[in-house]
């Protein structure tokens, strides 16, 4: 399914680049770096098929509408860590290709910010997952696990 391409890309991604830095191999690292290009653009597809799948999903019984709008604002917001993380890896790339002295610096870079994106990505898959897995969700308030301390946090605002 498309919407998991940019998760798993951005895992599989980390862990090839991972062993192209502890090999010290140049092109496993471009192969890592790739991917990790891949997951970013795969975000794009995801984002264009997820929008009309959320409306068909608040007409199932039991789904909550604010946890599918939870789930995709959660989306949009990774967006802002997972487009700069495939930049980072293009350039990163482009560095190595090049034989550029910045390249080791800009793929420390790269693999930085790719597990940040995997921790982010982490948590808008959980928060997609609670939309049909009720056993995931906050029971108390039936909304996804963190949510209620953002409602709590903006009724004291």
């Amino acid at each position: 399914m498309v919407n998991h391409l940019p998760l798993l890309g951005t895992i599989f991604g980390i862990l090839i680049l991972g062993a192209g830095m502890v090999l010290r191999k140049d092109t496993v690292k471009q192969t890592g770096l790739c991917t990790l290009v891949f997951a970013a653009l795969s975000s794009a597809l995801a984002l264009l098929t997820g929008d009309p799948a959320g409306e068909v999903v608040k007409t199932f019984p039991g789904i909550s509408e604010s946890i599918v709008d939870y789930h995709e604002n959660m989306a949009y917001m990774s967006l802002w860590i997972l487009i700069p993380s495939g930049v980072l890896s293009a350039m990163a790339f482009y560095s190595i290709r090049k034989k550029e002295k910045a390249s080791k610096n800009l793929v420390i870079a790269a693999m930085a910010l790719s597990l940040l994106t995997a921790g982010m990505m982490s948590y808008v898959g959980k928060t997609g997952g609670q939309i049909r897995h009720s056993e995931l969700r906050n029971q108390s308030a039936g909304t996804p696990a963190g949510q209620d301390t953002l409602q709590k946090s903006d009724e004291n605002n």
